[in-house]
């Protein structure tokens, strides 16, 4: 008959299990600092379960919050672009007044609303008002630039007529054997003889440009030469001294304001 084993087997499975919480007892092992102050007598730690320590927890994050809030929110751009309400920035005085106003405010808040709707209104009848006073300065304006191109259109009609009978004047001139003071033609405007007659006779057609101008006036300064003119005009004219004379005169005149008006162009 074999032999029993069990108590050896037994006593294997003991040492064994001694072994293994030495090794667990190695393993935990840890130094423990020693504590920076003793602790009072009659101190007792706080219960994680107390109702109170979770008030005052709650406490502590709601005013970390408050704080973080006061900073901007952003403890990084608070540094940056920190915000402070505007009451913060009033005096004692301002803010007194800001209260006031408020109170004020809350109290008449229809009298207000009533107040802001009837401005509201009168600002829209001053649109309207100045709207319909515009579109009447553009109709006055559109109504004055028309009668100005209507008068223009007016003026270049009689200057053209004017040109056109001066210049048969001196077409009739040229085939008339005897020359009478009515008979002679002066580049006037109406019945004056003065240099700014001349002008306007010549500078009454806004069509005609400058070169165009320039042409008109030298032939007329051909024309009114006083050696030309008197071979022309002179030679074959008939009536008193005192006409001859009044002719001499005005030839000269205009013989000069052409030759300023050619300087001028």
């Amino acid at each position: 008959m074999p032999k029993l084993r069990y108590k050896k087997e037994k006593k294997r499975h003991h040492d064994h299990d001694k072994s293994k919480k030495k090794k667990h007892k190695k393993r935990g092992d840890y130094h423990v600092p020693q504590a920076a102050y003793e602790p009072e007598e009659g101190w007792v730690p706080p219960n994680a379960h107390d109702p109170w320590d979770e008030e005052e927890a709650e406490w502590r994050a709601k005013m970390f919050d408050a704080m973080g809030e006061d900073e901007g929110g952003d403890g990084y751009f608070s540094r940056y672009e920190y915000h402070q309400p505007q009451e913060q920035r009033m005096s004692d005085e301002e803010y007194r007044q800001h209260i006031v106003r408020g109170m004020y405010e809350r109290k008449h808040a229809a009298e207000i609303e009533a107040e802001r709707i009837w401005k509201a209104e009168q600002d829209k009848k001053r649109r309207e008002r100045e709207e319909a006073r515009r579109k009447v300065m553009e109709e006055e304006a559109e109504r004055r630039r028309i009668e100005e191109m209507y008068r223009q259109m007016e003026r270049e009609r009689r200057y053209q007529t004017t040109i056109e009978e001066y210049d048969k004047k001196w077409k009739d001139l040229e085939e008339l054997s005897e020359i009478k003071r009515k008979d002679i033609p002066w580049p006037i405007q109406g019945r004056s003889f003065s240099f700014d007659s001349v002008r306007s006779f010549f500078m009454n057609n806004s069509k005609e440009s400058t070169n165009d101008l320039k042409k008109r006036v030298r032939q007329e300064q051909r024309r009114y030469h006083p050696d030309k003119f008197m071979t022309r005009v002179m030679s074959r004219f008939k009536g008193s001294e005192n006409d001859k004379q009044q002719i001499m005169t005005h030839m000269n005149e205009i013989a000069g304001w052409l030759n300023e008006l050619w300087q001028k162009l």
